[in-house]
């Protein structure tokens, strides 16, 4: 059970699992509420769920969560958290330090937090810091939720949006990120709107037609930040191995399939693509 977390499973999941604890079915809802709709991080405050069950959880490390290591606020109300990961990660490539990011970001009735997918990234983007950073692998979706719920905690309000648009490629980590959204999206948890979660993309053109045939409820956005592309070669060498113009084809049948928009980004670099 030690690589296990009940706070990356979804109803069903949790459910079973639970049964194989020898718990009645309707622990689950119970479980899934308290971590996703009371947003309770500590087990002691999982009140209804008998002290044997929150004892196991916590030995085994089922029910771990993310620790806030630095904290730094702009004078916007922008707030950036650096966290670690805890150890039950999987498809981790080296020993060391798991470090990841996320940001609070108020602004227009908004309150909304980018979170990252995946430790470093494997992209070589010239004009992003991430691509400086060795990449340590995914996320699991528990990691990936409980970037929102620990800034929620710390700013004692409920975020409205979600992007994941910080540290890594989402694409690359498909199923966890899914996974992800949909527990945040989920309306017995969090009940964010899909219309208020955001997946970017970098450019993988297989992930955005997986994403299209799925019929995925969330936004789209993919970062471009050069219309040329030997030009956005240059600054993005993943336009090497998913060319643009089967990127733009892939866009455009997921506006055609899906009827709705997708946000294209810019990074403005002086003297590159301004």
């Amino acid at each position: 059970m030690a690589s296990i977390n009940v706070r990356g499973m979804p109803p069903a999941e949790l459910e079973g699992f639970l049964s194989q604890l020898g718990e009645p079915r309707y622990r689950a809802t119970q479980v899934f509420q308290r971590i996703h709709r009371h947003r309770a991080r500590d087990l002691d405050e999982w009140s209804e769920v008998p002290r044997r069950l929150r004892a196991a959880l916590q030995e085994a490390g089922a029910a771990a969560t993310l620790e806030v290591v630095e904290r730094a606020r702009g004078g916007d109300g922008t707030e950036k958290v650096i966290l670690a990961c805890g150890a039950s990660a999987r498809n981790r490539p080296a020993a060391g330090a798991r470090e990841i990011e996320a940001v609070w970001i108020p602004g227009g009735g908004r309150r909304t937090v980018c979170v990252s997918s995946q430790v470093g990234c494997s992209l070589d983007c010239t004009f992003c810091a991430t691509a400086a950073l060795e990449f340590r692998g995914n996320l699991e979706p528990w990691q990936i939720v409980d970037q929102v719920y620990a800034l929620e905690r710390l700013r004692g309000e409920r975020a409205s949006n979600v992007v994941f648009m910080g540290m890594g490629e989402p694409f690359h980590n498909y199923d966890r990120v899914l996974a992800a959204a949909h527990l945040l999206h989920h309306p017995e948890g969090a009940s964010i709107g899909a219309r208020h979660i955001t997946i970017s993309t970098a450019g993988i053109t297989p992930g955005v037609v997986r994403f299209t045939a799925e019929r995925q409820p969330f936004n789209l956005a993919i970062s471009l930040n050069h219309p040329d592309p030997e030009l956005r070669a240059q600054i993005m060498p993943i336009t090497v191995r998913h060319p643009l113009p089967e990127l733009l084809e892939a866009a455009r049948r997921y506006t055609v399939e899906r009827r709705r928009r997708i946000t294209f980004e810019y990074v403005m670099m002086p003297g590159v693509n301004m």
